[in-house]
């Protein structure tokens, strides 16, 4: 669950905090940033210190490493992101809510949920799950009642909010990950950022299983 304070999302589950809004804009490049920083300040360290050795003067050895080290750093950024991007966004499948490790994954999800698909994206997520209509809306229930005071939008006033979601509607979203459209989906909503983050949900209580896309900045 989230809890909001002074411009701050607390992420229950993991005791993680994050930024509200739109302060996690940039997030997934501060990974690759620092790899690259640390690694090429560790190159350039190593080959200061052995300059002697090579019969090079320190001081010029220090200057034209720290120089190339600059001029690198944004190539070594974009190589880092393609790698570290081939792990942490993509699709995923968990048995059940413990069994993610990625708090931003985490955010908006049913911790009861089981049998859990996951396209990941840096903006986001859409996920797939089972999970029974009482813990459903026992979780979104409490989301509300703990946390919608600080949405942006109140609940009832969002689109489409416990209405029947529509077969194009669930295609526009879902399609293209596999997930055929749920026959008895109703809508329902998260509370909202500011910033536009938020969940919405596509739940048949019928079936027991749940379509949900996650936007956070």
């Amino acid at each position: 669950m989230l809890r909001v304070v002074r411009g701050w999302v607390f992420n229950s589950p993991s005791a993680v905090i994050t930024p509200a809004i739109g302060k996690l804009m940039f997030w997934p490049a501060v990974l690759p940033a620092e790899i690259a920083f640390w690694a090429l300040a560790t190159v350039v360290v190593f080959v200061t210190a052995v300059a002697p050795s090579l019969k090079r003067r320190r001081v010029r050895t220090f200057w034209v490493a720290s120089s190339l080290a600059i001029a690198a750093f944004i190539p070594s950024c974009t190589g880092i992101m393609f790698v570290v991007d081939g792990f942490r966004f993509g699709d995923f499948e968990y048995t059940t809510f413990e069994e993610i490790k990625d708090f931003r994954a985490q955010r908006y999800l049913p911790t009861a949920c089981s049998d859990i698909s996951m396209r990941k994206q840096a903006s986001g997520y859409r996920a797939r799950y089972s999970i029974s209509s009482d813990e459903f809306h026992v979780y979104l229930d409490n989301l509300w009642q703990e946390y919608g005071e600080y949405s942006a939008v109140k609940r009832g006033d969002m689109s489409g909010e416990g209405s029947p979601a529509s077969e194009e509607e669930q295609r526009a979203f879902f399609a293209e990950l596999g997930w055929r459209p749920l026959e008895h989906a109703i809508v329902y909503h998260s509370p909202s950022e500011s910033d536009g983050g938020g969940a919405v949900y596509y739940f048949d209580s019928i079936a027991g299983v749940a379509m949900q896309r996650t936007g956070y900045w």
